[in-house]
């Protein structure tokens, strides 16, 4: 179209209440959406709990209790010495 768009131009869009009430409502209802929006905070969760000792050593204290981590860790270990 050989429009010049400035960045101010698109910035400005996100004070229009309206759009982007209607972005989330769209993003909410669009599963393919959520899941990447998901997969986003999943991501960056795991970056967090890799890094805070205190979060890495709440998740390994429950996943310890847990009797499915023993299993899962014994097939791995059979895995990969197999």
């Amino acid at each position: 179209m050989g429009m010049n768009i400035s960045m101010a131009d698109v910035q400005s869009l996100l004070g229009d209440e309206k759009l982007m009430d209607e972005l989330v409502k769209q993003v909410l209802d669009d599963p393919d959406a959520m899941d990447d929006l998901a997969g986003s905070i999943a991501d960056e969760l795991s970056d967090i709990i890799e890094d805070d000792p205190r979060l890495t050593g709440k998740l390994l204290g429950a996943a310890m209790k847990d009797p499915s981590l023993k299993r899962r860790i014994i097939k791995k270990l059979v895995d990969d010495l197999g």
